[in-house]
């Protein structure tokens, strides 16, 4: 797991970097001007915990909505699919390995993003319902979320983002953890 943070911060550490040296302008943000944005987005996620065990990361697609109340608070909504690989799982004891299957995982969450002052940085945790999807089953779940993100781009009046988030999906006292990197697009 220090690996994967090791790795995924050093990569936002990059985009950082090629973000503040794209050109001497002072800081505009298109999207912030907007009263109402269309967002889709990427997502690639690394399990944490017991959800590690069982799958080696995510690839996602999510869609969503920003309505701006004023420059620093807009409400957000967000569908969100995401598929996690299944991978092998051994017992210590018994030396058997269990091949898990993949779970795809559907969540539709409302939240809050709040824009930090004069700087190109966001917050925006999320709460709501989750649909996980494994064998033939399904399975209602809580999901959250929290994203912080960066606006590095601005190009024909739409903002491109990227940042780093924690979610967990929860059923019955128990929680699935992850952590994702995020690249967006607001239209």
């Amino acid at each position: 797991m220090k690996k994967s943070l090791i790795a995924t911060c050093t990569i936002f550490s990059i985009v950082l970097q090629f973000a503040y040296s794209q050109d001497d302008k002072p800081y505009r943000n298109y999207s912030r001007m907007q009263k109402f944005n269309l967002v889709a987005g990427l997502d690639i996620s690394k399990p944490f915990g017991s959800f590690s065990d069982t799958h080696s990361f995510g690839l996602g697609l999510n869609l969503g909505v920003n309505y701006r109340f004023n420059k620093l608070f807009s409400a957000t909504g967000k569908i969100d699919f995401d598929y996690y690989f299944g991978k092998k799982y051994g017992s210590g004891y018994t030396g058997s390995e269990t091949k898990y299957k993949g779970l795809s995982y559907l969540a539709v969450n409302p939240g809050i993003r709040f824009d930090i002052p004069a700087t190109p940085i966001f917050i925006n945790p999320e709460v709501g319902i989750g649909f996980s999807f494994y064998d033939s089953n399904s399975i209602f779940e809580w999901d959250s979320d929290i994203f912080i993100g960066y606006e590095f781009a601005a190009f024909r009046n739409h903002q491109m983002s990227m940042g780093l988030g924690y979610g967990c999906f929860m059923k019955d006292r128990s929680s699935s953890d992850f952590g994702f990197v995020r690249t967006t697009v607001d239209f």
